[in-house]
């Protein structure tokens, strides 16, 4: 979305023109009028009408690529929302298989009696920030660090003895 100055300017961009397009005659005439006396002999007013529609010529191309830009901006913000809600979801799901096999596999080798290897395991996953795309205040998650601590590990699990023997 254009800022409010961008609006603003073509707001009077488009005012501008249309003035001269719609008036361009009117005011030609009186400047015609107005400035005449002024003229020294032998010299001569510019044809005023036409210059003003000369100057709107010009600005018309002008206001015209920035509404352009302004919809290509506008189509790219809609583009990234997109993108980033795509994105957040499928980290979402990411997320939540790292977690979940990870707590799963941490919990094999802990009852495996090999918790020197759940130990390698990082089970918290790295803070990042959610896209708010809709405008609304997210909850913190699990790893952000105002939300809720993540879960502990379950205590090391009893080691049957056939298990432990075998060490």
């Amino acid at each position: 979305m254009a800022s409010k100055g961008v609006t603003d300017r073509q707001r009077v961009a488009k005012a501008i023109v249309a003035a001269a397009r719609a008036h361009g005659q009117e005011v030609g005439e009186r400047l015609q009028e107005r400035l005449a006396p002024a003229l020294e002999e032998g010299q001569s007013l510019p044809d005023l009408v036409g210059f003003q529609q000369v100057l709107a010529n010009h600005l018309q191309p002008a206001l015209d690529e920035l509404s352009s830009a302004v919809r290509d901006v506008d189509l790219e913000a809609r583009k990234l929302d997109t993108t980033l809600v795509a994105k957040d979801s499928a980290l979402d799901a990411f997320d939540a298989a790292v977690a979940g096999i990870g707590r799963i596999l941490t919990g094999f080798d802990q009852l495996a009696g090999l918790s020197r290897f759940a130990e390698k395991v990082r089970l918290t996953l790295p803070f990042r920030r959610r896209s708010n795309t809709g405008g609304e205040e997210l909850p913190p998650g699990p790893d952000d660090p105002e939300g809720p601590p993540d879960t502990e590990l379950p205590p090391t699990f009893a080691v049957p003895e056939p298990l432990a023997a075998e060490k």
